[in-house]
């Protein structure tokens, strides 16, 4: 089951210094292929892992990119020359702002990172004048409730 949650845009802080060794730019249509390897690998053996294969992923991203993408407001980490966090919003019908997927492969969780990206990905949409934000977590996915409570996200019941 899918929990909704909403993010005062405006309370988010900033978490620059868990990327400060790391390229933070905007996504685009080419980074299809590295943010799909990307989401396999963050989301294998998770509680939203449901057998997808590379495929899948790719389509995925290729659908986030055909929807009403957030560009310049969706962030891609890299070290060197691989995706290692993302953070891909999209505008969700009249609703605004709509955090769609978050990533962090596997060796890098724990440091920060996510949550840094996710705040900047947010922190861009604040000065874009987005005042709330909208993503749904899967129940039991712990890991994701803490980075977005940590941001000042509260469920909707």
């Amino acid at each position: 089951m899918k929990v909704q949650y909403v993010i005062d845009l405006d309370k988010v802080e900033a978490g620059d210094a868990a990327l400060s060794d790391y390229t933070v730019r905007p996504v685009t249509p080419f980074d299809i292929e590295i943010l799909a390897k990307l989401m396999l690998d963050a989301y294998r053996d998770t509680v939203d892992y449901e057998q997808e294969t590379l495929d899948d992923a790719r389509a995925e991203v290729a659908d986030f990119f055909d929807s009403d993408p957030l560009h310049e407001h969706s962030r891609i980490v890299l070290d060197k020359n691989t995706a290692i966090s993302a953070c891909l919003v999209n505008r969700w019908g009249d609703e605004g702002a709509f955090v769609g997927y978050v990533m962090t492969d596997p060796g890098y969780k724990g440091r920060g990172i996510g949550t840094a990206c996710v705040a900047d990905s947010l922190q861009s949409l604040a000065l874009a004048g987005e005042r709330l934000a909208t993503l749904f977590i899967t129940e039991g996915n712990t890991p994701s409730e803490r980075l977005f409570e940590h941001l000042g996200a509260r469920r909707v019941d």
